[in-house]
């Protein structure tokens, strides 16, 4: 129900859908799943320092699941939207490493890093070597 809320922009509602299911008993796959999405809901709302604590929060409840990896680069887009370079670079190496991260997150968090270690050394850009 969440999912869908959050689907049709209704983010007031997806929130407190996600919130409800923190609030009981609810099974360990499904609390990380609704930690995870009251944090994406919060990013997709456009506000990035609540998504940012609750990524956080999720990171220290959840040190293992199949969304760290996620997490961790959607904390690193933030802190770059920031202007912490180094603390999305701390993000970004820990999802490259993440357990039970699906490949797709670990590939996003290896590029960014390539990008934001490009960036990061004086006169390079991203597109250097590119033809």
């Amino acid at each position: 129900e969440g999912q869908r809320r959050m689907s049709d922009g209704r983010y007031g509602e997806a929130d407190a859908s996600f919130r409800q299911m923190l609030a009981v008993d609810t099974p360990h796959g499904y609390r990380d799943d609704a930690a995870m999405y009251r944090a994406i809901v919060a990013q997709e709302a456009g506000d990035s320092e609540a998504a940012r604590e609750r990524l956080a929060s999720f990171l220290e409840d959840f040190p293992v699941s199949t969304y760290r990896a996620e997490a961790l680069v959607r904390l690193a887009d933030l802190e770059m939207a920031r202007g912490e370079p180094l603390r999305a670079r701390t993000a970004l190496e820990e999802a490259r490493v993440a357990p039970l991260a699906p490949p797709p997150w670990r590939s996003a968090a290896r590029d960014r890093l390539e990008r934001l270690d490009a960036a990061m050394v004086p006169g390079a850009s991203a597109n250097d070597g590119a033809p």
